[in-house]
């Protein structure tokens, strides 16, 4: 469970952001999960309380957002996004495309008090 090393992650920079901002706990944390990210929402719910319990993140609620993939085509030249990671122009149905967005695990935001 690869998971696990994401929130550690996550947390640890969370932490960062404390310090930059002269505050002492998070509130939120909102990630955007790329359809490519091959991480697994259940798993990130799972493990995020308990990584960030007894730290400044207890109790922080974790938003999850999907990240769709986003594909530019090189054969019709449409730009699509999809659900679901296949990797097929939903415009002409070719498979010539170029994954544009949709891959990363990101922080997005997060309220800090």
């Amino acid at each position: 469970m690869h998971e696990l090393s994401l929130v550690v992650a996550i947390a640890d920079k969370a932490q960062e952001v404390l310090a930059t901002q002269r505050a002492t706990r998070v509130v939120s944390v909102r990630l955007l999960l790329g359809v490519l990210s091959c991480a697994r929402r259940e798993s990130l719910e799972l493990c995020f309380p308990l990584v960030t319990r007894d730290t400044p993140l207890d109790g922080a609620r974790l938003d999850i957002v999907d990240d769709p993939l986003r594909l530019d085509c090189r054969g019709c030249g449409a730009q699509t996004e999809r659900a679901e990671a296949l990797l097929v122009c939903a415009g002409c149905g070719g498979m010539d495309v170029e994954v544009v967005g949709g891959r990363d695990l990101v922080i997005s935001t997060m309220e800090v008090c």
